[in-house]
């Protein structure tokens, strides 16, 4: 007679098998877990074969796939006896089987099943006691292990725990020391530095021991690297071997491809999956890894050329993944919306990815991951501050411990340290603040308070001029007033905001004294005097924006009325790439309700291109046909004239004459920052000489002696006539009238003259005589307190002086070390790391080493861990 339910139950609880480990009840983890055992593959030899597929029966069991569950078991009964075929055919390597077989017919309903298998567990713990009665038998201890090595850190942390006890018995099974060691390696793998010798030598002991091993030869190898070793020879023979043997993610070659990538390089990573491939086409596995690296290339290494064909290749891989993978595709998915945020054409599709991905019915777990993910690209690629922070709040609250909480929590205390957003959702927000927030206008706006950048900006704005007939003028008062109140000069801020009222009254006099293009005006005066503290004529100016959305409402709720679309357009277009991207799109929206705005279509042309000023290629043809378009629109303007002469020299048009005619006419036309004088000296100096721009430069000073942004403009001319000899052959005179330029600029930009100060000291550094007076301004700026970003400038610039005009090697090095931790993106950080990476590479200098521990703390600091199945 079967015993009684309560009976086997209580028998069940007490077996070591999958069904009483506490295993991670995610389903989303389990159909993860599921993919990356099917990847092991099923090759002869593979000694934990048996273990795959217990796992993988109690998985589908979860997963409510009962029928495949017994399968899964019952072919891991049939894989222990032949892998065992020496031994009895039924040894205490069965106890965890055949406890699983029992709790699966007791959850079938079939109790005289289960009681059966329950009487085989007794029998071979009878057959194969346990050491002592606290202990499990070594065989039960080190599938224990190996399962919990597939979770979080704590239970890696006990699995190791449980090896040790397995192999104390049993010292001879070589596969439980290779899986102990990695199981320490794993709990250990997002440190930023190598491992303590005691677990390096439990390594090479291990790999001593298991040299076929190929994943853990590379795990070896990483951890040398980690200590500055040089391993590029030992990871290309390594990789060879991966090549050869079957395919599987436990031969190596995940971990082989993240090893090129922080010891060699990422295109050597790339070619190496590429290869791996090529000769097997069809392997998902190789898929997935061959994605991981071009997501590498894309996400994590900006700074190198990616061109349109490495987005379709990724973007191509990826999608082939996600449909290879799809029950275990989240991160792929965001994969694939970040690399479409990458891309200058693809944001939009970004935004339908995560569009759908927030709309589906996810696990907290994965929820959490998408919402910090989510932030950051709001942030960064949308740069919307606002909804940034409230996804990464979305994030930190969900409780379950990840790096992507702690991750999302540091996001919200860094915007909580903000100096001007300063919103706490923790303690709620006033009536007042509430209708404060929605506004549209540049306290919203999420631009960037950094002192130095607003400065800079502010005197870029003054040198604009303000001839009659500027139709941007109103904006770029209204920004002087956000620029100024953040300065702290109140009073200055609200004669700018008043002066901004009335251009746009006299600008609009055919028109109602108010209307739409007031609205961003007024919500920066509501904002002014919330404040100052005066919160009646904060309401009075809130209502005032209430009464002119109501009067002149937007086209849609979640649509700007093209009026407050174009200001924010414009004034995006003074920020960084992706703003400017994103000013091109809201000159778009706006452009479309009124397509006859012909500054708005300028603008939105010049935004483009502005965005793609540092490329190396010329432009599409569409993008110079709408450049043309305008021109022809708004033949006028002499800057987009300039932009465009520009764009057909990088198509290796001949347009001198053309430039020459147009230089002439900007010599005529009012001083302005917009009238295209410093576009046209870059153009003569690409395109004719040095000394055709500096004398255009200086013919412009003649008629105009005492303007300072065309002193500004010859300082750079012979900035660049200077740089431009670097054998020496500039004569003194030039070198005499740069220093007399520069040190003028320099006082009359006294608060945004960092970058003429370094180019001050490079002059000096270029002459055979002045070399203390360079030493003399380094010193001096070294010693000034700056922000990040122009410690950053600073550094770079220090570290190139040092390399080039003192030879102070490896004292530079430092420097440009000291420029690539600051964590600011920026050209200079770029070229600093590129500086560090060509010198690692090359391995002459013995600070190679030390460089290279450096860029890899850097490059995983930068980014997060593995989320699961990557």
């Amino acid at each position: 007679m079967s015993a009684a339910p309560s009976s086997v139950e209580s028998r069940l609880e007490v077996l070591e098998c999958h069904f009483t480990w506490d295993l991670d009840p995610s389903r989303a983890n389990f159909l993860r877990l599921r993919d990356k055992l099917m990847d092991i593959g099923t090759e002869e030899g593979n000694m934990w074969l048996g273990h795959i597929y217990n796992l993988q029966g109690y998985i589908h069991h979860q997963l409510g796939l009962v029928q495949e569950a017994l399968q899964f078991f019952t072919r891991a009964a049939e894989t222990f006896h032949q892998i065992r075929t020496s031994n009895s055919d039924e040894g205490p390597w069965l106890v965890v089987n055949y406890g699983n077989l029992a709790w699966l017919y007791h959850h079938l309903g079939d109790q005289a099943q289960s009681e059966s298998y329950l009487s085989k567990v007794d029998a071979l713990k009878t057959k194969h006691p346990s050491p002592s009665q606290d202990q499990l038998h070594p065989e039960v201890g080190a599938e224990k292990a190996w399962t919990l090595m597939k979770f979080s850190k704590d239970k890696k942390l006990l699995a190791v725990d449980l090896f040790q006890e397995a192999i104390k018995i049993q010292p001879d099974r070589v596969e439980w020391c290779t899986s102990q060691v990695l199981a320490l390696v794993s709990a250990h793998k997002h440190s930023d530095t190598a491992l303590d010798d005691e677990i390096l030598d439990k390594m090479k002991m291990a790999k001593e021991r298991d040299p076929e091993n190929l994943y853990l030869a590379v795990q070896c190898l990483e951890q040398c690297a980690k200590k500055g070793e040089d391993m590029k020879d030992e990871a290309r023979e390594l990789a060879a071997k991966i090549l050869v043997n079957p395919v599987g993610s436990y031969n190596g070659m995940k971990a082989i491809l993240r090893l090129y990538r922080r010891s060699v390089s990422v295109d050597e990573a790339m070619d190496l999956a590429e290869e791996a491939l090529l000769q097997h086409p069809d392997n998902r596995y190789l898929k997935r890894c061959a994605a991981l690296c071009y997501k590498w290339k894309i996400v994590f290494y900006r700074d190198s050329t990616v061109n349109e064909t490495m987005l379709d290749r990724a973007v191509s891989l990826l999608k082939e993944v996600i449909h290879l993978y799809p029950d275990s595709c989240l991160l792929k998915e965001l994969d694939l919306a970040n690399i479409y945020a990458k891309s200058n054409h693809s944001l939009p599709k970004a935004e339908e990815i995560y569009k759908n991905l927030l709309q589906r019915d996810l696990e907290p777990a994965d929820r959490q991951l998408l919402y910090n993910q989510y932030g950051k690209y709001l942030k960064c690629d949308r740069q919307d501050s606002h909804r940034a922070r409230e996804y990464q709040k979305k994030a930190a609250e969900i409780s379950h411990e990840s790096f992507y909480r702690q991750n999302s929590i540091k996001d919200l205390e860094q915007f909580k340290r903000g100096s001007w957003n300063t919103v706490c959702e923790e303690i709620g927000l006033s009536p007042m603040e509430s209708r404060l927030e929605v506004l549209e206008c540049h306290f919203t706006w999420d631009l960037d308070p950094n002192r130095s950048k607003l400065f800079r900006l502010r005197d870029q704005l003054m040198d604009i001029g303000t001839e009659e007939g500027n139709m941007w003028l109103g904006h770029i008062y209204n920004l002087q007033g956000y620029i100024h109140h953040q300065l702290g000069l109140v009073q200055e801020a609200l004669q700018f905001f008043t002066r901004a009222a009335e251009t746009f009254h006299q600008i609009r006099t055919s028109d109602s004294d108010e209307g739409p293009w007031l609205v961003v005006n007024y919500g920066n005066l509501a904002w002014l005097y919330h404040h100052l503290g005066d919160q009646a004529q904060s309401e009075s100016y809130l209502s005032k924006v209430d009464a002119l959305r109501t009067k002149h409402p937007s086209p849609s709720q979640d649509q700007l009325h093209p009026e407050v679309s174009a200001e924010k357009a414009w004034t995006l277009m003074k920020s960084n790439k992706i703003r400017k991207l994103l000013a091109v799109e809201l000159f778009g929206k706006a452009i479309k309700i009124q397509p006859d705005r012909v500054e708005w279509c300028t603008s939105q042309v010049l935004a483009l291109v502005s965005a793609h000023k540092h490329s190396d290629t010329a432009l599409d043809d569409e993008i110079l046909d709408k450049m043309k378009m305008a021109k022809e629109q708004d033949p006028e303007n002499l800057y987009l004239a300039v932009r465009y002469l520009s764009r057909r020299a990088d198509k290796e048009e001949d347009v001198k004459d053309e430039a020459r005619k147009l230089a002439a006419k900007i010599l005529v036309n009012p001083v302005s920052s917009y009238n295209g004088m410093k576009a046209i000296l870059r153009l003569y100096r690409r395109i004719m000489s040095d000394d055709e721009a500096m004398d255009l430069a200086e013919e412009a000073l003649l008629q105009h002696p005492d303007n300072r942004y065309l002193k500004r403009c010859a300082a750079l001319c012979y900035k660049w006539k200077i740089a431009s000899h670097r054998d020496g052959a500039v004569n003194q005179s030039t070198i005499d009238r740069a220093v007399s330029l520069l040190k003028e600029v320099i006082h009359l930009y006294p608060d945004s003259c960092l970058v003429k100060e370094l180019d001050l000291a490079y002059v000096y550094a270029k002459s055979n005589h002045s070399l203390p007076e360079a030493e003399e301004i380094y010193k001096n700026l070294l010693q000034r307190d700056l922000e990040p970003a122009d410690r950053q400038m600073l550094y770079s610039r220090y570290a190139n002086y040092l390399h080039f005009d003192r030879q102070h090697y490896n004292k530079s090095l430092r420097y440009h070390m000291k420029a690539a931790e600051i964590p600011h993106e920026s050209f200079h950080r770029t070229n600093s790391i590129r500086i560090l990476e060509n010198t690692r590479r090359r391995g002459r200098n013995r600070m190679c080493g030390e460089i290279g521990v450096f860029l890899e703390n850097l490059e995983e600091s930068s980014q997060p861990p593995s989320a699961g199945y990557q």
